[in-house]
């Protein structure tokens, strides 16, 4: 349930916007992505905070813990293969 929540207010809080903008030699289009259905400025932060922690942070965190637990691995295994190759 949280995360139909937390995805519609992503979809909610998404709009595009275009700019037409003319001069006598060229004629520019910009479309930007606005968030006009917020109502308030705390709204906008605490999405901020949410798209920091789960679109950043987390995938970090899931990153450096299987680096860690993968250089762990082969540290235990070049121990044990110096080990087994010693010469008796």
């Amino acid at each position: 349930m949280m995360l139909f929540t937390w995805l519609q207010a992503i979809f909610s809080l998404q709009d595009t916007t275009v700019y037409v903008s003319h001069d006598n030699v060229s004629h520019f289009i910009v479309m930007s992505c606005v968030d006009n259905n917020v109502a308030s400025n705390a709204q906008r932060i605490a999405f901020a905070w949410y798209q920091l922690l789960v679109m950043f942070l987390l995938p970090v965190i899931v990153i450096l813990y299987c680096y860690a637990v993968v250089t762990r691995v082969l540290w235990v295994s070049t121990k044990q293969h110096a080990i087994m190759t010693q010469a008796r």
